[in-house]
């Protein structure tokens, strides 16, 4: 498998042009270029050109989202996900580009088309994967409340009990138990899951 660096895939050997090392590569636009093995392993160069053109052209983008020094909640969200998925320096992408999760092709690279999709965000909300193993793509993402992201975390756990089972936020919206009433008498007092949803 070749060595990847940004957008830059090495196609070949090393050679030797101007009295520095080269390598030849080959960009995911398709253009091939011989780059600098320094600038390739630092990052200074991490793709042929079109990374840089693409983001001059985002940042004068007519779109509405991204005029030069603003940007929307929608635009943040959009350049979150690729930032959390694509990133490895970003403090979240162990959760999710390091678990494989990734962002379709189609959205990727242009806000635009995930607008479209998405809407317009909603007050009191953020982007949420409705199935938080898979990836950012349509069908599988929407504009949700912290209430709602919060049941819909892998590490959520479930209560059994009467038949049914719930998040701990559910059985005190369903029981009119205050959840650490319910979290207590499960925890502390031993009581069982019938017991502590019970009023």
């Amino acid at each position: 498998m070749p060595a990847i660096y940004g957008r830059l895939s090495v196609a070949g050997h090393e050679f030797k042009q101007f009295g520095k090392p080269y390598v030849p590569c080959v960009c995911e636009c398709g253009t091939s270029r011989n780059v600098r093995r320094d600038h390739l392993r630092t990052g200074k160069i991490k793709s042929c050109g079109c990374w840089h053109d693409e983001a001059a052209a985002l940042n004068n983008t007519t779109h509405g989202h991204k005029p030069r020094g603003a940007s929307t909640p929608e635009y943040r969200a959009w350049s979150g996900m690729n930032e959390r998925c694509y990133r490895e320096g970003n403090g979240r992408y162990t959760d999710y580009g390091g678990r494989g999760i990734c962002v379709c092709d189609e959205w990727r690279r242009d806000f635009a088309a995930f607008y479209a999709y998405i809407g317009p965000r909603p007050a009191g909300t953020s982007i949420d994967r409705i199935d938080v193993n898979g990836n950012y793509e349509p069908g599988n993402v929407r504009w949700a409340n912290g209430v709602t992201q919060a049941r819909n975390v892998r590490n959520v756990k479930l209560i059994t009990a009467l038949g049914r089972s719930m998040t701990l936020i559910e059985w005190a919206e369903h029981s009119g138990i205050k959840k650490g009433t319910i979290w207590y008498r499960l925890r502390v007092a031993g009581w069982s899951p019938e017991q502590a949803v019970t009023p």
